[in-house]
């Protein structure tokens, strides 16, 4: 126990478990939000340390997870995305996301896709409980795999970019929530093909808006078809992109577990061409790419490489 922090031992006590108490604050009651933020701290912590179990590490995060504090109800979510990233094959992985779906229920339930209308007014939102469901809706999606959230936000990225049934094969930039777009074009473009891909690309060749660009870039680079994970990586070179937006592409295909290695065999065939495009201030970056992956073999195999 003394590997653990000061909060996370108090919570524990000796050999007692999680105590009611601290599950009562983590769900609105006594405990402030400094300390339950600093408890998960510790909890996490502790399991890079190796001081907890990971199955432990869970059970005393699992109770944040319908806090309406954004920083104490996302807890969890470290963990299961190292654990859905890294530890787990593709056949237990979707035992994680059901565990991960069935936590997160109730905060779905609570916050939905949108503020709920009363009396035909719709509610002022504070921007914390926006920044809270676009993170949870994220997570759902890309960790949890939630088969109804990445179906809701398929069919708004496809509105988004007027396609689909009755499309213009316009932008329409009410169609979705501004704090919601990213996630939205991110399921579309992954559970879309060639053509939905060139769409995209063209609307980042047409806007100037950088807001606007780097959410279609988080779609186009985060296709996880075999077939556009070559395109989605070439965009690290295409001369429309600007600086700040070139790594994006790159570190979301390494940071996918199914393309973490194609993308890596990418960088190693292209290093040249990069490096003389980023020069030696962004080049320096590179290597952190690798921090993906998580076994030594990979780790020589980048040392030896940025050597």
């Amino acid at each position: 126990m003394t590997a653990l922090g000061p909060q996370l031992r108090a919570a524990l006590g000796p050999s007692r478990g999680p105590r009611r108490g601290w599950q009562d604050g983590a769900r609105g009651g006594s405990a402030s939000t400094r300390d339950l933020i600093a408890l998960a701290d510790s909890v996490r912590a502790s399991v890079a340390a190796g001081a907890i179990d990971f199955g432990d590490a869970l059970t005393l995060l699992a109770p944040m997870a319908t806090s309406e504090e954004r920083f104490v109800a996302l807890a969890p979510v470290d963990l299961y995305t190292f654990a859905h990233d890294n530890l787990l094959t593709d056949e237990t992985r979707p035992a994680l996301e059901r565990h991960a779906q069935r936590l997160y229920a109730p905060q779905l339930r609570r916050l939905g896709w949108g503020p709920r209308a009363v009396r035909g007014q719709t509610p002022v939102e504070e921007p914390e409980t926006r920044s809270l469901r676009a993170s949870l809706l994220m997570f759902l999606a890309q960790v949890a795999r939630d088969p109804a959230v990445r179906r809701e936000a398929r069919t708004r990225g496809l509105a988004f970019l007027g396609e689909g049934p009755n499309g213009d094969h316009q932008l329409h930039l009410d169609a979705v929530p501004t704090d919601l777009v990213e996630v939205c074009l991110v399921v579309a473009a992954e559970e879309g093909d060639a053509a939905l891909f060139d769409r995209m690309l063209a609307e980042l060749g047409r806007t100037t808006d950088g807001v606007l660009r780097q959410r279609l870039l988080a779609g186009l680079s985060n296709v996880d078809d075999d077939a556009l994970r070559d395109r989605a990586l070439s965009l690290v070179l295409d001369p429309q992109l600007r600086m700040n937006e070139r790594f994006r592409p790159l570190m979301a295909q390494f940071a996918d577990a199914h393309g973490r290695e194609h993308a890596l065999a990418w960088l190693e065939a292209h290093y040249d061409e990069v490096r003389a495009l980023f020069g030696p201030e962004y080049a320096g970056y590179l290597p952190y790419a690798l921090a993906s992956f998580c076994d030594r073999a990979h780790a020589e195999r980048g040392r030896a490489f940025f050597a």
